[in-house]
């Protein structure tokens, strides 16, 4: 009896010396392998699609759990992944699995097989003028004042811009000035002999405030901050002037020796004659230079004749000249020698987006390593996202810049950005965009609005559905295991 219990007491010891150990490693994602016969530790793929519910398919086998859900206990090595959803196209990817790390899909966007699209305004339009940031934008269907209406995209209802009795409704508009996130705009507008600059402030009591007599001359470039927008700033020649609209007062050559400019708060920031760069506040007060020390930066100021100051923070300024040159202050300096078209930055991801006639490009600035890591070299590394353009015209972050919306050649495409380098493109929309007009995309709540190339109607196109995704790493039935990852 004493021997069969140290028997079993012994076979339990064994056991557990053996299993627990086991145990321990299979808790920390290490499994055997049949096929190496040696232990290796596993991956972790994480999807999450957007609308959920999707199928998911590691080659032809279907996973037991549908979006947003994670696949544990993955050897390394590559996986042809495939989701499919009703009424939806199917999305592939062949992605890469390592060991003790997770692979994380958390904002794929699935494109409908047929598009939401809607008709909202069947009138003859001609030009779509965009509002970055606002609720509304603008429309024309003619060449007049009279003929532009306002688009309040939350009411889905038009308004004209003047009533028929307003002293301006037939002035021709020759150029239009706005500025991102101001719910301001300047209209210039009139025939050769009789031209008039107006204000107009969409939701204010006052609807064109007429501004004429503070333009001694025709402006070049003008500017004001949507911190501030009853200070407006016009840049002629090589100075600036200064605009105030509550006392209708006009401060000319109110800075000199200039060739070009840019706002940031209450701030002005300057290139001087001479290629520096300074700030100094709206009053001309605390006027200091800035990156003196940086010589590479006021060689490439030398090219343009004017340049178009961009603040991204306190420490991060671009400068994009007439010819599309593309400058900024840290490492490598020169983005772009010309051909840039417009750029736009993410405030909350930082990246900064630019693109150029036939191609698109990308630059984390969360990526510029910091002054004390001696060991990496500190220069942004731009990325081409994009490189088969026809006639890109506009670009836009989507869904919290996980994608890009662009308009190349007349047509609206959706480009998937991911961190393992491949990129997924959908044309968005079979109809064409009207000839010399714009797009307009609102993130807020996914639409992208746009004239119809044939008849001038007013339409939208659905990007992002109206569910939101939730970024769960962990499916809650998958017993996920801790990888340190």
């Amino acid at each position: 009896m004493t021997w069969a219990r140290r028997i079993i007491f012994y076979l339990f010891l064994l056991t557990y010396l053996i299993i627990c150990p086991l145990l321990i490693l299979y808790s920390f994602g290490f499994i055997f392998s049949p096929l190496d016969k040696q232990i290796t530790r596993t991956g972790i793929l994480y999807l999450a699609s957007l609308p959920s519910g999707a199928n998911i398919y590691l080659g032809n086998s279907r996973y037991e759990y549908k979006t947003p859900a994670s696949i544990n206990e993955l050897l390394p090595g590559r996986y042809d992944i495939t989701l499919r959803l009703k009424g939806y196209k199917s999305w592939t990817r062949s992605i890469s699995i390592e060991a003790g790390k997770a692979s994380v899909f958390g904002n794929i966007l699935l494109a409908p097989v047929v598009l939401e699209k809607k008709k909202l305004l069947t009138d003859f339009h001609a030009d779509l003028i965009p509002m970055p940031g606002e609720d509304f934008f603008f429309l024309s269907s003619g060449d007049t004042l009279g003929e532009y209406q306002i688009f309040d995209w939350r009411r889905v209802k038009a308004r004209q811009l003047l009533s028929s009795k307003s002293p301006f409704y037939e002035l021709s508009v020759i150029s239009i000035f706005n500025q991102p996130e101001s719910r301001q705009v300047l209209m210039y507008a009139g025939s050769l002999w009789d031209r008039e600059y107006l204000l107009f402030r969409p939701g204010r009591k006052v609807n064109a405030i007429q501004l004429t007599q503070l333009f001694p001359e025709q402006a070049k470039v003008i500017k004001w901050s949507p911190r501030n927008d009853s200070v407006i700033f016009t840049f002629q020649g090589d100075y600036l002037n200064r605009l105030d609209i509550p006392s209708m007062t006009v401060s000319p050559k109110y800075i000199e020796g200039v060739k070009g400019f840019g706002l940031s708060g209450h701030w002005i920031y300057l290139v001087d004659k001479d290629n520096t760069v300074s700030r100094c506040t709206f009053d001309k007060e605390n006027r200091s230079a800035l990156f003196t020390d940086n010589i590479q930066l006021t060689r490439l100021l030398e090219a343009g004749r004017f340049y178009d100051i961009r603040v991204i923070d306190e420490d991060t300024v671009l400068f994009l000249s007439e010819k599309g040159q593309l400058a900024v202050n840290v490492a490598p300096y020169n983005l772009a020698d010309s051909g840039v078209r417009g750029i736009e930055y993410n405030r909350e991801q930082r990246k900064l987006l630019y693109w150029t006639k036939d191609a698109i490009f990308i630059v984390d600035f969360t990526s510029y390593p910091e002054e004390n890591n001696p060991l990496r070299n500190r220069y942004l590394q731009p990325q081409i996202i994009y490189g088969q353009g026809r006639d890109i015209e506009q670009c836009f972050w989507a869904y919290n810049a996980t994608h890009l919306v662009f308009l190349d050649k007349g047509q609206i495409y959706l480009l998937e950005l991911s961190s393992d380098g491949q990129y997924r493109m959908e044309e968005t929309s079979r109809a064409q965009v009207r000839s010399n007009s714009s797009v307009f995309y609102c993130e807020e709540n996914g639409y992208l609005y746009y004239l119809d190339y044939y008849n001038g109607n007013l339409e939208s196109v659905k990007i992002v559905p109206k569910e939101s995704a939730v970024f769960s790493p962990f499916h809650k039935e998958s017993n996920l295991r801790e990888q340190g990852v």
